[in-house]
């Protein structure tokens, strides 16, 4: 294997960033036969591996005892995967920055030393030593010796907003981006327009995600910095089935969160932002209203059991996430996580509150799809139905997927609180506190109560 060598203008310069590329070359870089994958364990990483270059080592640890699964460099992106145990960086200079391009969820890596902020390390240190705690899937790791780059500018410019983020003057993408780049994140949901330039998802990313990432600006073209739809759903939050559904020139409003994801200097809503208006060579496109399933499964008032659900993610391709959300019911039988910095948790359920024949429900959120704001939201023994779409995660574990809410928890279920007594007269409204049409399809607030529309 060839490697770049660095070169160094002085004896006291930093030396340049070092790329460890294991999406490129791990089984190489820490000497194994091979990739693993369902049919080999060639990239089984069985004792401590240790990729070095430049000076620069990288160390993963055999997975922990009493755990299932090696640690390994597998054959499908991202390469790199942990399980458990322990990834050390080491180098004779000091390092700055440690740089993980990761897949988008599986990422649960911590650390004593310095400031682990998403997939960025930053501190000063010769050595530091990762803990992984669970599915934990690396594409690249960079380990910078120079000072990290500047955050965004505490006293920027002053800025005249066009928009104000409601349904009636909606922020304009450069609105959103200035908000995004100084820090002004949005707490609540807000209304935001531009026009599509890019769409970054195709087909297969819709299969397996439901949704799609766009990038929108005021005039149509790439800016610098863009304005990412990220994991963006469709009309009245119903899933994306094709790619063709938006397309570059699209005029579109948006309903979602405004953050900033750092690791990739990206403006961009949260996962989940729901299209509100479309405009396609200035016609307006109109929501296509999909019946949803009806029946066992489908329905709050007749949920699965958890028994049920196993079953049918046994039944899923391994990896594949079923086309549908179901309701299931059960019993709050194992916590993992609670948090309250992404607002979402990962437990188990089972129908008799025990360990036995218990379904993962990963990174889910509270009370229709809001985030928990606080650890004791959820307890061992809560009765809980939940609605999200299955997955055979890794052909092994059956799990409720990524972004599933808790629609009902011990009797209770979420109220809107947020619509006047003005605007209930007469109007309905969805779950997100959205007016919607007499098409709309699902349950709905008029007048203060719930009803379901089929």
């Amino acid at each position: 294997m060839a490697t770049a060598m660095l070169t160094f203008a002085s004896a006291v310069q930093a030396q340049d960033d070092v790329v460890f590329d294991f999406d490129a070359s791990g089984a190489e870089l820490f000497g194994l036969p091979g990739e693993s994958s369902q049919d080999s364990h060639d990239g089984d990483i069985t004792a401590d591996a240790t990729a070095t270059i430049n000076g620069v080592s990288i160390t993963v640890s055999a997975k922990e005892e009493g755990k299932t699964n090696d640690n390994r460099i597998w054959a499908s992106s991202p390469k790199l995967r942990m399980y458990s145990g322990t990834l050390t960086v080491s180098a004779t200079q000091t390092i700055r920055t440690i740089t993980f391009e990761a897949h988008n969820t599986n990422f649960n890596l911590t650390t004593e030393t310095g400031t682990l902020d998403g997939r960025t390390w930053t501190g000063e240190a010769q050595q530091v030593v990762f803990a992984c705690s669970k599915n934990t899937q690396i594409k690249k790791i960079t380990v910078s010796f120079q000072e990290s780059t500047p955050g965004p500018d505490p006293d920027p410019e002053p800025y005249t907003f066009v928009g104000d983020g409601t349904e009636a003057n909606p922020y304009t993408a450069a609105d959103a981006i200035y908000l995004a780049v100084n820090n002004k994140y949005t707490a609540d949901k807000v209304y935001i327009k531009g026009t599509v330039f890019n769409v970054a998802t195709d087909d297969a990313g819709i299969n397996r995600y439901h949704s799609i990432n766009y990038y929108i600006s005021d005039s149509g073209q790439e800016t610098t910095p863009s304005f990412e739809i990220y994991q963006g759903l469709y009309f009245n939050g119903a899933d994306f089935t094709t790619e063709n559904k938006v397309l570059a020139g699209d005029e579109v409003v948006v309903l979602g969160t405004i953050t900033y994801y750092a690791n990739a200097s990206q403006p961009e809503t949260t996962k989940g932002a729901v299209l509100v208006r479309l405009v396609r060579n200035g016609e307006e496109i109109k929501p296509e209203v999909e019946p949803e399933p009806t029946g066992h499964g489908f329905e709050l008032a007749d949920p699965l059991s958890v028994e049920e659900a196993v079953d049918l993610t046994q039944e899923l391709e391994a990896g594949a996430v079923s086309a549908h959300a179901y309701y299931i019911k059960g019993r709050v039988s194992q916590i993992d996580e609670v948090s309250t910095s992404f607002g979402n948790a990962t437990y188990y359920i089972s129908d008799d509150g025990t360990t036995a024949g218990q379904l993962e429900v990963y990174r889910g959120y509270y009370l229709d799809g809001e985030k928990f704001t606080a650890e004791d939201q959820l307890q061992l023994g809560d009765e809980v139905v939940v609605c999200g779409r299955l997955q055979n995660y890794q052909g092994t574990t059956p799990e409720v997927a990524t972004g599933s809410r808790i629609a009902m928890i011990n009797g209770q279920v979420s109220a809107i609180t947020t619509v006047s007594a003005t605007q209930q007269q007469g109007q309905a409204w969805n779950l997100s506190g959205q007016r919607v049409g007499a098409d709309y399809r699902g349950l709905v607030v008029v007048g203060g109560r719930k009803q379901l529309r089929k």
